[in-house]
C-alpha cells in the first residue's frame, strides 16, 4: 500500500508493515519507549511480534510504516476502526472514527515526523474515508502531544487507561 498523496513537501511514502524486515527496528523503537515509561516489566519480543501478526490478518486494523525516500523509516502507525478498538470504551466511537497509535523513533526529526503525520492524516481522510481521528497519547509523551497539537488535534480527554493516557482528536470537518 504505497501512497503518494501530496508528496510535494517531502518524498514520503506509506506502506504496510513488513514484519520480517521492519519488525526488528520497530521492536527497538518500542523497547526504547517502553523503558522510558518507567515500566519495570519484561518487554517480550515474541509476544509483541504475535500481536502484530494478528494485526496483519485483521479486517479492522492495519500497521503501516512511513518512509523517506523509501529507505529511511520515519514512523510506524497502527490504524484501527474506532468502534472496534478498545479505546471506544472511553469515548462514543462512531463508524467512521479511526484510532491511530503512533510509534516514533527514539530521537525523531520533528519536521519529518510532522510531514509523516500529515501524510497519515491525508491517507485516513481520503483513502479510509475517516471522519474523525483519535490518538491515545502517554501522559508524559511531550513530543507526541506537541506534534499532534501542531497538526490540529485537540486534547479531549485526560487520565485514560489507569490515568496514563490522554485522548487527542482531529475531526475532518473542523480542520483548519
Amino acid at each position: 500500500m504505497k501512497s503518494d498523496i501530496d508528496q510535494n513537501l517531502m518524498p514520503l511514502s506509506i506502506r504496510k508493515l513488513d514484519l520480517e524486515n521492519d519488525f526488528p527496528l520497530l521492536y527497538e523503537w518500542l523497547r526504547n519507549e517502553y523503558i522510558s515509561q518507567d515500566n519495570p516489566a519484561e518487554f517480550n519480543y515474541e509476544s509483541l511480534l504475535e500481536s502484530y501478526q494478528l494485526n496483519e490478518d485483521s479486517s479492522f486494523a492495519e500497521s503501516c510504516m512511513v518512509w523517506l525516500d523509501e529507505v529511511i523509516p520515519v514512523m510506524e502507525v497502527d490504524i484501527s476502526k474506532g468502534d472496534m478498538h478498545e479505546i471506544s470504551s472511553f469515548y462514543a466511537a462512531k463508524p467512521h472514527d479511526y484510532v491511530l497509535r503512533l510509534q516514533l523513533p527514539p530521537q525523531p526529526d520533528t519536521q519529518l515526523i510532522k510531514s509523516g503525520l500529515q501524510l497519515i492524516i491525508q491517507y485516513c481522510f481520503t483513502v479510509k474515508k475517516a471522519k474523525k481521528l483519535v490518538v491515545p497519547v502517554y501522559i508524559r509523551d511531550v513530543v507526541q502531544k506537541s506534534l499532534l497539537g501542531d497538526s490540529g488535534f485537540t486534547c479531549n480527554s485526560t487520565n485514560l487507561y489507569k490515568d496514563a493516557y490522554s485522548l487527542y482528536v482531529l475531526d475532518k470537518y473542523s480542520r483548519k
